[in-house]
């Protein structure tokens, strides 16, 4: 009726104990056991009346099978000292609850297979080892009947896969505080866990899958703040997580998909400067989340807040980001973005995607902006670029058809990546004025994607003043002149009134009108002649015109010059070259032997 297996035995064959009847009892003390044959039949196979089984200090591995087939057995008194359970020692036993000690480090598979009758589980193991994948000992097709798993408060570790698609475990699933770490797939696939999910405080590490598809959570999902890591899928489609989603400020990584389809988180979600890496879609279709904040130290986040149908604002304040493509792609209703002014890198096409961002702005400080960033948005008004610009990508604003200007700021003009051998970036744009500080108009004009813009100025009144004026104010005046970039052209026109025409400029050019390309401030004067009632006789020895009411004289002889009216009458003359009249009318110049001229005079 009761056997004793002592603490020394080494070996237990199969059938040992095989049709003992009336065994209702063992004590088991043996420390490292094990079975031998082989064959279906284990050492107690037969024994219908062995219903208790006291498993004693001494021991510290079961074998595996040891148990297995004792129908009847529904009572086991486990000793702490237990390190290992083998593969299905207490499989298709009569047993309705177990109790894992608080010294298990490992654990076989299919343990409790064909346990119809277990329903309950007390997990006190402080730390078990993670085991190997697809190896679950009460998930998966040996979860049976159980409904509930009791924690004991001491347990740091939940291994891998080790409640793996329990569908039967029912309710609320309360963690103990103790606990530190929830290994891959623990709860993956427990579509029966309901309620809210609080994670205890101690928490630092969600492995991947560790509940995903468990479609009964409910509510809000609050995360302890010691959470450092959460895995690939790790909530992936709890679709019943509901109301804002706070994440804690010592986490670090974020696995791809780790909230993807969660449509019942709500508000804001801000990602701490504390997380380095955010997987691809780990946000993905969370169709309630209204807006982002990008923590500081973000390294990586591919894809990670993809296809989100009501985000319409993001915060980006990664400091010097190396991957982030698509970051945001397919948020159309995306309407706002603010840039940190941490902000030195965006690297390609992490805004790329929001098509319906009207405005931005560029922090100084900002050192690169990768390829395509801001391609194909609404962007309208002014884009300035910062002062610290060193580095643009190719395509930075190609199809942004709605800039007014661009201004930027950076003396030497940013290195634009090329993309075979292409270097646009504001293709679409480039007619549109580019203005640059005043000392690197000539460098952009020769830098490659900056010398596709056709209107390169310079920012603020910073050019050369060119002065345009009439030196026979009642012959004519000058149009044109003004303040102009280095580099720019500058056209003058000199118009006659009637009765005058143009002559020639103070630098003796008779270009009219006349085109330069401006390097230094200048003067020019135009000069007009009287046309009416002249008989002018060129000569290259004299030059005479009317100036404010003067006859103007040039020439290189040294003879006087002799005024006269047109009665002949002298009205002045000398060695000088500007005469007074005293009244309007035809006056005679006359020099030495030279012909005469005629002038008209209007006083």
């Amino acid at each position: 009726t009761q056997v004793t297996i002592p603490c020394g035995v080494k070996s237990i064959a199969r059938e040992a104990f095989s049709q003992c009847g009336n065994l209702s009892i063992v004590n088991y003390n043996a420390a490292n056991a094990s079975t031998s044959g082989y064959g279906s039949y284990t050492p107690f196979i037969g024994c219908e009346n062995f219903t208790t089984l006291n498993i004693g200090n001494t021991v510290i591995t079961i074998p595996s099978d040891m148990f297995a087939g004792c129908t009847h057995l529904s009572t086991i008194n486990m000793s702490d000292s237990v390190v290992e359970i083998g593969t299905s020692a207490f499989a298709n036993t009569a047993i309705s609850t177990f109790t894992i000690p608080r010294n298990l480090h490992s654990i076989g598979n299919t343990l409790f297979t064909g346990c119809t009758s277990l329903h309950t589980i007390y997990y006190n193991a402080i730390n078990c080892s993670p085991f190997s994948t697809y190896i679950h000992p009460f998930g998966g097709s040996n979860a049976a009947n159980i409904v509930n798993i009791v924690f004991g408060n001491e347990v740091q570790n939940i291994p891998d896969y080790i409640f793996y698609q329990m569908t039967s475990l029912q309710g609320n699933l309360i963690l103990p505080n103790s606990l530190r770490r929830i290994g891959s797939n623990a709860f993956s696939g427990c579509t029966g866990l309901n309620g809210a999910l609080s994670l205890p405080s101690n928490l630092e590490y969600i492995g991947s899958n560790a509940f995903s598809g468990c479609t009964g959570l409910n509510g809000t999902l609050s995360l302890s703040s010691n959470i450092e890591y959460i895995g690939d899928n790790a909530f992936s489609g709890c679709t019943g997580l509901s109301g804002s989603l706070v994440l804690p400020s010592n986490l670090q990584h974020i696995g791809s998909y780790a909230f993807n389809g969660c449509a019942g988180l709500l508000g804001s979600i801000t990602i701490p400067n504390n997380t380095v890496y955010i997987g691809s879609y780990s946000f993905a279709y969370c169709n309630g989340i209204t807006s982002i904040t990008i923590g500081q130290n973000v390294d990586t986040m591919g894809s990670a807040f993809a296809n989100m149908a009501n985000l319409n604002s993001v915060v980006y304040n990664a400091i010097d980001c190396s991957y982030a493509t698509n970051a945001f792609s397919g948020n159309t209703n995306v309407t706002n973005l603010t840039i940190g002014n941490t902000v030195r890198r965006i690297p390609e096409m992490t805004i790329y995607g929001l098509p319906n961002i009207a405005t931005i702005s560029i922090p100084e400080g900002l050192t690169h902006i990768g390829q395509n960033n801001f391609s194909s948005m609404a962007i309208t008004g002014d884009v300035i670029l910062p002062s610290t610009l060193a580095e643009i990508g190719y395509g930075a604003f190609t199809g942004c058809y709605g800039i007014d200007r661009v201004v930027c700021n950076a003396i030497n003009p940013p290195i634009v990546n090329s993309f075979y051998g292409q270097s646009y970036i504001f293709s679409g744009c480039t007619t549109k004025p580019l203005l640059v500080p005043c000392e690197s108009i000539n460098a952009y004009r020769n830098t490659p994607g900056w010398n596709n813009f056709t209107n390169i100025s310079g920012i603020g009144n910073c050019g050369f003043t060119v002065s345009a004026l009439s030196g026979t104010p009642s012959g004519g005046y000058v149009e044109g002149g003004g303040v102009y970039n280095e580099g720019e052209q500058c056209a003058l026109s000199a118009i006659a009134y009637n009765g005058y025409r143009f002559d020639h400029w103070n630098d003796n050019s008779t270009q009219n009108p006349r085109t330069f390309i401006v390097t230094e401030d200048a003067t020019f004067i135009a000069y007009f002649v009287a046309t009416q009632g002249i008989d002018y006789v060129p000569t290259s020895a004299i030059i005479a015109y009317v100036l404010g009411g003067q006859i103007v004289v040039e020439t290189e002889l040294k003879e006087e010059v002799v005024i006269c009216d047109i009665a002949g009458r002298r009205v002045d003359g000398g060695r000088k070259t500007r005469f007074d009249v005293p009244a309007s009318g035809v006056y005679i110049v006359k020099i030495g032997t030279l012909p005469t001229q005629k002038v008209v005079v209007l006083k």
